[in-house]
């Protein structure tokens, strides 16, 4: 799917392209501004005008195409993009769901284990600050490019943040702290509960990964480890200010 295609709607505006999509999706004929209007106003409440804005922009973005004056119909990148759209708003159902189930022992329990993370990945840190090669710092510039990317795409970015932290510990070198590290990633409830986090804090995490490696960048251990504990420290404290808010 195109650069077009994808766009960087806010979530308002996400919510109300798929409701625009799926009517069109289920219409039998092309459908007017009006008729639109009269279905989604219950739910969005916005102007005619409003609406005839997004509707533009889904033209220019290819999803529907204007058939005269009888209205609009979706095009065959519209029905892919409808697909897509709904896979992410269940993904993002299923980890507020998740994130409602949990008891307050096991969020207890979450925070412990993040605490014990940002002492293992501090270290992590300094030990890559020696040994961190120019290379090494161009891939993991790359793999902070497609995170910010995949959070744009309306994504999580958990690969390219797992791929980051994980290349860390590649570069470090050190065998215990990786299997140490492996061993706490590979908790079920830590991966839903980091993709719902990663995703709610959207450029946050970014520009905490790029503070990390800009520190990694100096070859300095104790301004690496720093920046990694800081960055731990943000995870937590979204963690427990979500919590708050539940």
């Amino acid at each position: 799917m195109g650069d077009a295609v994808r766009g960087c709607e806010t979530m308002p505006e996400r919510s109300l392209d798929l409701d625009i999509l799926s009517y069109l999706a289920n219409a039998d004929a092309a459908v007017g501004v009006v008729a639109l209007h009269q279905a989604l106003h219950k739910r969005h409440r916005i102007s005619q005008a409003t609406l005839g804005r997004r509707l533009l922009d889904l033209d220019r973005r290819g999803l529907t195409v204007r058939q005269s004056n009888q209205g609009r119909l979706l095009t065959a990148e519209g029905r892919a993009h409808v697909q897509e759209l709904m896979q992410k708003t269940l993904k993002r159902q299923e980890s507020d769901a998740f994130l409602h189930s949990l008891s307050g022992d096991s969020v207890e329990v979450l925070l412990e284990v993040l605490v014990a993370r940002r002492a293992l990945e501090r270290e992590v840190a300094r030990i890559a600050a020696r040994r961190i090669t120019d290379a090494d710092l161009a891939e993991l510039w790359g793999i902070i490019d497609r995170q910010e990317q995949a959070l744009t795409q309306g994504s999580s970015g958990s690969q390219e943040d797992l791929r980051l932290h994980t290349r860390l510990g590649e570069i470090a070198g050190n065998r215990v702290l990786q299997t140490a590290l492996r061993l706490v990633r590979q908790q079920s409830q830590l991966t839903s509960l980091f993709a719902f986090i990663r995703y709610s804090r959207g450029p946050r995490v970014v520009s905490d990964h790029r503070r990390l490696v800009s520190a990694l960048q100096t070859r300095d251990p104790a301004a690496a480890a720093l920046a990694m504990e800081e960055h731990i420290d943000n995870l937590i404290t979204s963690v427990e200010a979500y919590f708050r808010s539940t």
